[in-house]
């Protein structure tokens, strides 16, 4: 696969006050661009969107091993995008940044980068911890532009999560964020921390490469994103709940992909997530924890590829018969069904299914 890395305007005004150095300051997003090296490629566009204290690279063996399985011949690109305070867009917004940072923009960033890079149907979200509750908000405000969404982790739930805020904070706060370079004893000890031990020797090289910023000419590297930033990440108070309360209103196909030795999500809040969301389905990629997706790149795209496949052959069958001309008027007739039903449900929601019945709606009405 080919890769680029692009620059895009974040979506403005920014949800909290404290967002921007200045009100009027508008950042910017950094993103990566991933194409197949195969002369034809498929329709679908991906968007990855990262967990708290990651970046977007952190994310390319996973793609490389996406592009390599069996539904790989079907993805025209890939993009990943740094959130605004993190990663290689915080070197780019660097001066602008303030405290805090919602979720709720990182949703919106998504529709900005869509619109700005002229992305087509069918798109289909990935994100992971704070990624995957952005990617779930974006999809439920946004279901005519999200074709469908697998949310790796997601931090979407009403139950506290198993990390206490307080220690979380603190631990953020007190780690070592600038080293007297790379090759630094101390720096590459990281690797035996609990956060970075389990991950992928391909991840970890890809994020001692890319996560770190040289101040100055022969100065000390320092982490892109700062501990500031990554703990204003922990802080919206208000997103987590706002999306799991929001998930009844689903319309796309979600899959939730879970570590099977997880604990930040607690196993009541991805029963309660489920639950709460039409026809998803959620599968455990044994073994894995809460950062499965770096730690376990093979077993995480194997969860993936079976709810592609059918959501894939689901979209191509369906276009088969929108645009091929011999099929219009089966089409319009099963959609004008659709478009019934549809309305018939909304009502029964509002009035009764008794009352509504009473209706009688029929195609004339339409």
């Amino acid at each position: 696969m080919n890769k680029s890395q692009h620059t895009f305007a974040a979506s403005h005004p920014r949800l909290t006050p404290l967002s921007t150095f200045s009100p009027t300051d508008h950042l910017l997003l950094s993103t990566l661009r991933f194409i197949p090296t195969t002369t034809s490629p498929g329709p679908f566009t991906f968007i990855f969107l990262h967990a708290t204290g990651l970046q977007s690279s952190t994310f390319e063996p996973l793609i490389a091993t996406l592009f390599d399985s069996s539904i790989g011949r079907n993805i025209k690109e890939v993009w990943a995008i740094d959130a605004a305070n993190q990663g290689d867009s915080a070197v780019l917004n660097d001066g602008k940044l303030g405290v805090e940072y919602s979720w709720a923009d990182g949703a919106r960033d998504i529709t900005s980068v869509i619109k700005q890079a002229n992305l087509t149907e069918p798109i289909v979200l990935v994100g992971h911890s704070m990624g995957g509750a952005q990617a779930l908000l974006a999809t439920i405000l946004h279901p005519t532009l999200i074709h469908a969404t697998i949310a790796l982790e997601p931090v979407a739930h009403n139950a506290p999560i198993s990390t206490p805020p307080t220690l979380l904070l603190h631990n953020t706060l007190r780690k070592p964020s600038s080293w007297p370079s790379r090759t630094d004893t101390s720096l590459l000890s990281l690797r035996q921390k609990s956060f970075y031990r389990r991950w992928d020797q391909r991840v970890w090289d890809i994020w001692l490469e890319t996560a770190l910023h040289q101040n100055e000419e022969g100065g000390q590297v320092r982490l892109k994103t700062t501990p500031i930033q990554e703990a204003a990440c922990y802080l919206d108070p208000t997103t987590q709940s706002l999306t799991f309360s929001l998930l009844p209103h689903m319309r796309r196909p979600v899959l939730y992909v879970v570590g099977g030795a997880a604990r930040w999500n607690t196993a009541q809040s991805n029963v309660d997530r489920q639950g709460r969301t039409p026809g998803a389905r959620t599968v455990v990629v044994e073994g894995g924890g809460h950062l499965v997706c770096v730690e376990d790149v093979q077993g995480t795209v194997d969860a993936m590829v079976p709810f592609l496949t059918e959501v894939m052959d689901d979209w191509t069958e369906n276009s088969k018969q929108t645009h091929n001309p011999t099929n219009v008027p089966q089409w319009r007739e099963r959609r004008t069904q659709e478009l019934l039903d549809g309305f018939r449900k909304i009502l029964e929601a509002k009035i009764g299914k008794d009352d509504a019945a009473k209706a009688k709606i029929t195609k004339s009405m339409l």
